[in-house]
């Protein structure tokens, strides 16, 4: 099984990039912890590390072999985690972790006009939650994923991606 993590704050394009990457790979599926999140209000790290393991046997049982996950990850141990509850579903081959990063002016404009296509107002929490994911991923310390910056249109990042999919990291 290839594992695929897509990593960084909200409404910085996750779920664009990993949907449009996951219409690229050949037996792939696109995983959302974010939804989980939405759907399970503080929801603790073991219920969404389970929910992904038991959605990952779910399509791995059907055929695809190559999982497209994307969520906010603060800290290696949560990585760990759901890396250690997919490896007890199938094997994993091949795993490679992505932080998107975008220049703050940017990010702030598409969170801004995430909010004209939002029915309710989410406006002040979309704000906190990304201040406060934003300064959990300046103090580093720890990788969260390969450095990914997500400036350019989406067809080009996919190509990006691709690109360092058939390589190793660091060649």
């Amino acid at each position: 099984m290839r594992v695929i993590l897509i990593n960084g704050p909200l409404g910085i394009g996750k779920t664009t990039l990993a949907n449009s990457l996951m219409e690229r790979l050949p037996d792939a599926v696109h995983l959302c912890g974010d939804a989980f999140v939405q759907a399970n209000p503080e929801p603790d790290v073991e219920a969404l590390d389970d929910a992904l393991a038991a959605m990952a046997e779910h399509w791995i049982a059907r055929g695809y072999s190559t999982l497209v996950i994307e969520h906010y990850w603060s800290g290696q141990a949560a990585i760990d985690g759901l890396m250690n509850r997919l490896a007890a579903v199938q094997t994993i081959d091949d795993a490679r972790i992505f932080l998107l990063e975008l220049d703050p002016k940017t990010h702030d404009r598409r969170i801004e006009r995430r909010q004209t296509v939002r029915a309710m107002d989410e406006t002040e929490f979309e704000w906190r939650t990304v201040a406060e994911e934003r300064r959990v991923l300046a103090t580093g310390g720890e990788s969260l994923g390969e450095p990914f910056d997500v400036s350019a249109p989406v067809d080009e990042l996919v190509r990006e991606l691709l690109k360092s999919l058939n390589s190793k990291p660091g060649d």
